[in-house]
């Protein structure tokens, strides 16, 4: 291995370990919008906010779910609810249960309690129950706020009616309804209507509101989504790390997320389409009616420590809602909720533009990506492993560069032949470094030898080394996918854990990469034929053994077939004589 393939491998590391800081994350993980001059979207001050004290206790939630700062007043709900309305009227539970998601629907206020799914619609039965809700927060999802001039009328106490106990969902019947409504003695109607669908993890939710009749002043509302997502891996920090918030007004998604202990609340003004909070695989997102964009829209985040309950030394929380007009006092709109995993074709597929929460690299590496991931998920519906679908992906790779790496090959050869004939002109020129760099350079246009074709074809890939590291991260195909002894292919197969962590190590036991670290141990042996570079044999395995040792085991799996592959190829080629060109002959 030449000095420049030695060089682009320590760049791949050198990245791989940038990649883990937030100056990286910050630098490509969270792209900065471009404002337009046109763009009717105000992006209001951050709200300051004291973070909680670390005893442990989850923060308790605003009543409605809005901002500290400029909050409206609050309004006596028996201006709406009237002298009859019994806020003390006992409420119920509504269980919901399908083969892809099950969950809770209290009618105190029409909120979901609880909500868990399935990450993948194939093969369901197969798979573990995700909570997509805290199970200890004090406040449901989807509750209504509103707003009546400078005050707000929250109707989480509001208690719906319904002929409904329980809605149970299957092949024989896939869709199903659950209407909630609530009346005063005011003449203050409101309508929630949850229309599921047993094969989706979207679902409409119909809001109808008259309050004409009540107060003329009402102008607007909001549907909040307060209780935000809960951690869902067994890394919660990584999981932590992924906790975003996006929100597209008009054509540009804003981007919010809470940066350490940084709390970070934000208003947006403008048209809004939708609201959406993700953690590393799974996605919220409130989507206002075809045609009829929000108004503006809200976040929170909140930041605690000491979750002792979770066994988790840190836990953040993104809440946000959208504001919606009202005509007079009336509406009668028709949501999309998505709860569901951080599937890219299945969130292009709604058409709003949600896919654009999944990352995938900027620029370039995202188009790379996007052709990675539309070929896994395509070999997968061929191959039933993705295990298998890396190691024949890695193979197809190999033969689309293979023509560039024999010609790498070939010239790597040729040089370790110059070599003699370098050392005499090292020896000729060593007092004038000028007339050895021109001697050099004759003599390698001499043999057709370009002295860069070493590291070309391992440059060429290193696009889609990084997309593929994109992909493997970010996207759920991957989650859960096992292969041989490895348990998930999206996280490290680890085998075995220590008592106590090793210093650069860690306690976690990773069998994949000490594979890797041999095949690549191997490898440069095979073909290193210069004594100098004897240290490098040992101090890159070593060296690439600690940056994989800790990344998704489907890419050291990627990795480890690239050394096989490249072992394999220069075993073929070492056996071959390096053919010389006629030019090349008659120079000699």
């Amino acid at each position: 291995m030449d000095k420049r393939t030695v060089a682009a491998i320590v760049l791949i590391g050198c990245i791989l370990i940038l990649s883990n800081t937030s100056w990286y994350r910050r630098l490509v993980g969270v792209p900065q919008t471009q404002q337009k001059e046109e763009q009717r979207i105000t992006p209001q001050q951050e709200i300051a906010s004291e973070r909680p004290e670390p005893t442990g206790e989850r923060p308790a939630p605003e009543t409605d779910g809005s901002s500290t700062r400029e909050q409206p007043a609050e309004v006596d709900e028996g201006i709406l609810l009237g002298a009859g309305q019994d806020l003390q009227v006992e409420a119920k539970t509504v269980i919901v249960q399908s083969p892809l998601f099950q969950g809770t629907i209290d009618t105190r206020g029409g909120v979901l309690t609880s909500w868990q799914i399935k990450p993948k619609k194939k093969d369901p039965e197969d798979q573990e129950w995700v909570p997509l809700l805290p199970e200890d927060q004090k406040t449901g999802a989807l509750g209504l706020v509103l707003r009546l001039g400078d005050g707000r009328i929250s109707l989480d106490d509001l208690v719906f009616q319904t002929a409904v106990d329980s809605l149970v969902l299957c092949p024989e019947r896939p869709r199903g309804t659950i209407a909630l409504t609530a009346e005063t003695d005011r003449g203050f109607r409101v309508q929630k209507i949850f229309e599921l669908d047993s094969k989706r993890h979207d679902f409409t939710l119909r809001i109808v509101i008259d309050a004409a009749d009540v107060l003329g002043e009402i102008r607007s509302y909001a549907l909040w989504w307060r209780p935000g997502l809960p951690t869902t891996e067994e890394n919660y920090r990584d999981d932590l790390r992924a906790f975003t918030a996006h929100t597209m007004m008009g054509d540009i998604v804003e981007k919010t997320g809470i940066k350490g202990e940084a709390i970070e609340d934000s208003s947006f003004t403008g048209d809004t389409r939708w609201l959406a909070i993700q953690t590393k695989y799974f996605l919220m997102a409130m989507i206002p009616p075809a045609g009829v964009d929000g108004i503006g829209a809200e976040l929170r985040g909140s930041y605690w420590r000491e979750d002792k309950e979770k066994g988790q030394k840190e836990n953040k929380l993104i809440s946000g809602g959208i504001l919606m007009d009202l005509d007079d006092g009336r509406c009668d709109h028709r949501w999309t909720i998505y709860v569901g995993p951080m599937d890219y074709f299945t969130l292009k597929d709604l058409g709003i533009g949600l896919e654009r929460t999944v990352y995938l690299g900027r620029w370039v590496l995202r188009w790379i990506g996007k052709g990675i991931l539309y070929a896994f998920v395509n070999m997968h519906k061929v191959l039933p492993n993705y295990g298998v679908v890396i190691i024949i992906f890695s193979i197809l790779v190999k033969a689309l560069f293979y023509p560039l790496t024999k010609k790498s090959i070939a010239s790597i050869r040729k040089m370790q032949e110059l070599q003699p004939e370098i050392k005499k002109l090292q020896e000729k020129h060593k007092k004038d470094p000028a007339k050895l760099q021109k001697a050099t350079m004759e003599l390698y246009r001499k043999y057709n030898v370009n002295p860069a074709s070493g590291c070309f074809p391992l440059l060429l890939q290193m696009p889609v080394f990084f997309a593929m590291y994109a992909v493997f991260r970010n996207t759920i195909e991957l989650r859960g996918a096992s292969f041989l002894w490895i348990k998930d292919l999206s996280a490290p197969d680890t085998i075995l854990r220590l008592s106590s962590d090793i210093p650069l190590y860690g306690n976690k036991v990773n069998l994949l990469p000490f594979i890797m670290a041999i095949t690549m141990f191997i490898q440069q042996k095979k073909s290193m034929r210069d004594p100098k570079q004897a240290m490098m044999v040992y101090i890159m395995p070593i060296f690439l053994f600690f940056i994989f040792n800790n990344i998704s085991s489907g890419l050291v799996l990627y990795w480890t077939m690239f050394n096989l592959l490249q072992l394999l190829q220069e075993s073929i080629h070492s056996h071959k004589p390096v053919v010389m060109s006629s030019e090349e002959k008659a120079a000699d």
